[in-house]
């Protein structure tokens, strides 16, 4: 009886080995290579559970060995192997297209992430906090990186610089619709257009005539008053013919 249990336990992972699906013998052939080691019948089981369970190909799982070696140093047991594509499963990463594309996009992130880092002078990793915000920056605001630097630069003259004080700054382009160097620019080119034509028009000298003088004079009289000086200036006329 334990004869039979210990056959029946090999018999899908013989059974699949013995087929002709190259694509798991090539997959098990790879991830020896990978491992440098032979897999045991309980691990080829164990994967091909996996295959099963998450509905993944052959390509997919060797890929998860490769990368668990190239990020921890040393190839990784099927458990942790599992874990990974659980993680991508989870994320809505199904092929192995998926799983390049957005590895490739968050190591793009992580560039983006280093580059605003060194700009502000920081020498270690941002807290997730600080991704966050600096997410919301590129997926949210749409903002390029050049506005991002542009911002960063507000902040050399501050002694403890942050992604707090500089998220302020690019919360406040956003609110004026501003997403790029070339959208600052022209701001910036409308505020000084305001700022010139306010001083001309406080430059403007309204200059008065004989006119103005003749009115604003008599108009601080009354009528009779007028005629009264009307008199005397007639009076002083005449004074001067005779």
């Amino acid at each position: 009886m334990l004869n039979k249990s210990a056959t029946s336990k090999q018999e899908p992972c013989e059974s699949l080995l013995e087929t002709e699906n190259q694509d798991i013998r090539n997959m098990f052939i790879e991830i020896k290579k990978i491992s440098n080691r032979a897999l045991e019948p309980s691990e080829k089981k164990a994967i091909l559970d996996i295959i099963d369970k998450f509905n993944v190909t052959t390509n997919l799982v060797t890929f998860a060995y490769e990368y668990a070696k190239k990020k921890k140093g040393v190839p990784k047991p099927v458990k942790y192997i599992e874990a990974i594509i659980k993680g991508w499963y989870d994320s809505n990463l199904y092929t192995l297209e998926d799983v390049k594309n957005s590895l490739s996009d968050r190591e793009h992130r992580f560039k983006l992430y280093k580059i605003i880092f060194d700009e502000l002078g920081f020498n270690r990793i941002p807290t997730r906090v600080e991704k966050e915000i600096m997410d919301t920056w590129f997926d949210k605001f749409n903002m390029n990186i050049d506005i991002i630097i542009e911002a960063c630069s507000k902040s050399k003259n501050i002694a403890s610089p942050s992604i707090a004080y500089i998220n302020g700054v690019v919360k406040n382009w956003y609110e004026e619709d501003i997403k790029s160097l070339a959208d600052l620019n022209k701001s910036k080119e409308k505020v000084s257009q305001k700022r010139k034509n306010g001083q001309n028009n406080n430059n403007i000298v309204h200059r008065k005539t004989k006119f103005h003088n003749f009115n604003e004079t008599f108009t601080q009289y009354t009528s009779d008053e007028l005629d009264e000086i009307i008199k005397k200036s007639q009076k002083e006329k005449f004074k001067n013919v005779d």
